[in-house]
């Protein structure tokens, strides 16, 4: 979910997923997936891999990761401006 004229991660669509009928146990991957992703230590390119390998039984997880990679030469990553408590992706749950 992207928020503002000068779009940020603002958190996961939780209600949408669980509409979607995703199950809970893909939903907490795709959570912790996505915070390891945008960890501001390091670059969302270099956490790739390090999603795969420790998602590596979530197709909801690799969906993401899919997406993220899919043309990778003409998209650019940036990490998200972080507005929740202590610094954390806020959940829009």
């Amino acid at each position: 979910m992207a928020i503002g004229v000068h779009a940020h991660l603002g958190g996961l669509n939780i209600i949408g997923m669980k509409r979607s009928g995703l199950e809970r146990k893909e939903i907490h991957a795709v959570r912790r997936a996505t915070r390891m992703l945008f960890d501001r230590t390091k670059p969302v390119k270099e956490r790739v891999e390090d999603v795969r390998v420790e998602f590596a039984d979530s197709a909801a997880v690799a969906d993401l990761v899919a997406f993220i990679t899919a043309d990778a030469k003409r998209s650019s990553f940036t990490t998200p401006l972080l507005h929740g408590k202590h610094g954390q992706l806020e959940d829009h749950s």
